[in-house]
């Protein structure tokens, strides 16, 4: 596929034609119709002179990204793309068998894990986002796109993508907390504090323990920022409380502190976090601790280092 061939064209003409028809079928057939454009022929190599082979790898890639594309005829979900048995005529009309025909083709296509969730939500209307909080997309793929977004600058789009989720009293749970930790960095990248506060404020009325507690954190924060520090502990406190394993409290405890000043006792509090996180033997809070002995080695330090790296 050398010499000129436009992967990232060739998902967005085929999402262009998924979202004209749920119809794998008539999907296909709208493929093929376009497939001289969309897969042309390289000027050398295999592909350039054999166009059964050409037309069978172009027809598994346009499958793959109509199994990779929660759509919203399929509730913003991948759907299940049907396959045919080994035995049984292969999909691409050659006649021969599954197995003898594209079954190797279809087993190495490049977006089987893909998350082509950003790009179908390009191509709709932002009216139709409201209706992802109620359909069946996966929230780790909406979170993926918002926060590639938001690293781009694109806060707007963010802001309309994530408001939805929080309309309802009853959208504050643990599944949403990403959501929640993006829209709110949002409101500071855009200079919305208020906004921010009364988002904060509904989560810790409404939300689930999980929640309540992330927000209770986020608060202390703010309060810390505004050197508010009888509110940062009560605050602190009340979120330790209400969900005393968040694995969240340790750096944000150790971080409250040295704001504060109180370098020492930052250094004790890192120091018993190391340890009450050592023991729970989970390679995925590795970074977390080293991050730990950072603080305990360097207090203030540490964070002058990061105020500096982002700052621009």
């Amino acid at each position: 596929m050398n010499g000129g061939f436009d992967f990232d064209f060739f998902v967005r003409r085929c999402l262009q034609l998924l979202l004209r028809s749920d119809d794998l079928s008539e999907y296909q057939l709208r493929y093929l119709q376009m497939e001289r454009d969309l897969f042309p022929a390289p000027p050398e190599g295999n592909l350039r002179d054999d166009d059964d082979l050409r037309r069978r790898l172009g027809l598994a890639l346009a499958r793959s990204v109509w199994q990779a594309s929660p759509s919203p005829a399929h509730g913003f979900a991948s759907p299940m793309l049907p396959t045919p048995q080994r035995n049984e005529p292969c999909y691409c009309g050659s006649g021969f068998k599954f197995k003898q025909c594209c079954e190797p083709l279809s087993r190495n296509v490049p977006l089987r894990d893909a998350n082509l969730l950003g790009e179908v939500l390009r191509l709709l209307p932002r009216t139709q986002w409201k209706a992802l909080p109620d359909s069946r997309v996966d929230v780790d793929r909406v979170a993926h796109v918002a926060g590639e977004w938001q690293a781009r600058g694109e806060s707007t789009s963010v802001l309309a993508l994530l408001e939805p989720w929080f309309q309802r009293d009853d959208a504050f749970v643990a599944r949403r907390e990403l959501l929640l930790d993006l829209l709110t960095n949002v409101y500071s990248d855009l200079g919305k504090p208020r906004k921010k506060a009364q988002l904060l404020e509904r989560a810790v009325r409404y939300g689930d323990r999980t929640v309540k507690s992330a927000a209770l954190q986020r608060l202390a924060s703010i309060a810390s920022d505004r050197q508010d520090f009888a509110r940062v502990w009560a605050l602190f406190r009340e979120a330790e409380q209400i969900d005393p394993e968040a694995i969240s409290l340790s750096h944000l405890e150790v971080t409250l502190l040295l704001n504060e000043g109180r370098e020492a006792e930052a250094r004790v509090a890192a120091r018993r976090w190391i340890a009450r996180l050592g023991r729970r033997n989970d390679p995925g809070l590795r970074g977390l601790i080293e991050h730990l002995r950072e603080l305990e080695r360097d207090g203030m330090a540490v964070l002058d280092r990061y105020i500096d790296s982002v700052q621009p």
